[in-house]
């Protein structure tokens, strides 16, 4: 087996995750193993391996949390990437031969070239509040998708149907109120909560969301949390091309719920109101004025978040 050069540099470690096994691949070998996902296989491999280590993980739905946690109790870096942005990378590479120990190997290359930012785990009351809030959304979904349906349905399969929808309004108030409740026994949600639905605009779902999904608020400047949410607008040009630039990626459950919030925002926020405004008479589309309005939104409560504050008008319209 070929060693890296130097044990006392970084190792980078691809991690591609299965359901039952754990591929790996560290920068610099020729090898990869197979081990079992379990917490104390991996534990034993990590034992075995010298130098710092810092793993290249993708998300797979859940399975990533058991190397997350054994990597926190271990001291162990680790990043979670964008699997889009892993796959970009190896095509570029000229790797378009995929399977499990291929996908690892590419990993270690991905983390040894672009050196990703360690990711930090949240804390387990963020993750037990984040499972309620994503089975809430899941339900909302679902809720969804039965009404579109109802119209097209008659006889039995409309009862069924009927049944299934008073079964997902029940337990998304259920799921509401253990939200709600999670909330108000920890102090600082409760607090966090309170200051940022002191923004006109800002309910409990909004609110709730991004307590769950997005800690980095109030840890980012105002750009960097536009770019994580998939707020900021990103230029296309080419030559003499000046296309419209565009909102993209980051996290599509944030960016709903500040969507929906700007709408409310327009109306009932003086100055996102005004803001609003003054761009549909600039002529930009709704759309467009919207999404500035989010964007600005976020801003507000960024710094709220940061600065432990409640909404001041005077302040706050001079952002």
């Amino acid at each position: 087996m070929t060693r890296p050069e130097s044990s006392s540099e970084r190792l980078y470690v691809g991690v591609d995750i299965s359901k039952r096994h754990l591929d790996l691949c560290v920068r610099g070998t020729d090898n990869t193993w197979r081990i079992e996902r379990t917490e104390p296989a991996l534990r034993k491999w990590l034992g075995e391996q010298g130098g710092e280590l810092h793993l290249v993980l993708e998300a797979t739905g859940g399975y990533e949390q058991l190397v997350a946690g054994v990597c926190e109790s271990r001291g162990v870096k680790y990043s979670v990437v964008n699997a889009s942005r892993v796959r970009h990378f190896a095509r570029a590479a000229g790797r378009l031969a995929k399977n499990d120990a291929i996908d690892a190997t590419v990993l270690a290359h991905f983390g040894a070239m672009m050196r990703p930012a360690p990711t930090v785990r949240p804390s387990a009351k963020v993750l037990a509040l984040r499972a309620l809030v994503d089975r809430r959304a899941d339900l909302v979904s679902q809720r969804t998708a039965e009404k579109n349906r109802r119209e097209h349905l008659s006889g039995a399969a409309l009862q069924s149907l009927d049944r299934h929808m008073d079964w997902l309004e029940d337990e998304i108030l259920r799921l509401g109120k253990d939200i709600d409740a999670q909330l108000r026994t920890d102090d600082a949600f409760r607090v966090k909560a309170d200051s940022l639905q002191s923004v006109p605009g800002v309910g409990p779902v909004v609110c709730t969301t991004l307590l769950a999904l997005l800690p980095e608020l109030g840890h980012l400047d105002r750009r960097a949390i536009a770019a994580l949410v998939g707020l900021a607008p990103w230029t296309r040009e080419s030559g003499p091309r000046k296309g419209p630039r565009r909102v993209w990626g980051g996290r599509a459950a944030v960016r709903t719920v500040f969507y929906m919030a700007a709408v409310s925002a327009s109306r009932w926020n003086p100055p996102l109101k005004a803001l609003y405004n003054r761009l549909l008479e600039r002529g930009k589309p709704k759309k467009v004025a919207l999404i500035a309005v989010a964007r600005k939104l976020l801003t507000y409560l960024n710094a709220i978040a940061r600065d432990g504050s409640h909404w001041e008008l005077p302040h706050h319209d001079t952002a």
